[in-house]
């Protein structure tokens, strides 16, 4: 990414947060890993980033995620697509909830503890 960015230009990075929520849902993604924040930030500076912001998203939604990685499974019921499935209202109310926390990162609040993780920084 060093290579591919220009003098003084940017990255945004998204990653799934936290290790210990890994589950059969990050599998199903493909992700290879879930990044502590400490760890994400120390890479990015060693490729030779200068981290300008990094905040934890999907926070206050958080138990709900939490909540379902941990939820006990037989092996005819796992279904890593069974979160997809959620009907309007639910979609409505977990969107505006997220809508929120977008409002509070614009903001300026950087949060502690999520699903996810977005890092941005600038090339030196």
């Amino acid at each position: 990414m060093y290579q591919a960015t220009r003098q003084c230009g940017g990255i945004i990075i998204t990653v799934p947060h936290h290790p210990f929520l890994w589950s059969q849902t990050d599998e199903y993604a493909r992700h290879v890993r879930r990044y502590r924040t400490r760890e994400l930030r120390n890479k990015v500076e060693k490729a030779g980033f200068s981290v300008l912001r990094i905040t934890s998203f999907v926070s206050l939604l958080l138990p709900l995620l939490v909540i379902s990685r941990f939820r006990r499974f037989s092996a005819e019921e796992l279904d890593p697509t069974s979160g997809l499935r959620i009907g309007r209202v639910m979609n409505s109310t977990l969107e505006k909830i997220l809508d929120g926390e977008q409002a509070m990162i614009r903001a300026g609040l950087s949060l502690p503890v999520g699903g996810s993780l977005l890092l941005i920084a600038r090339r030196n």
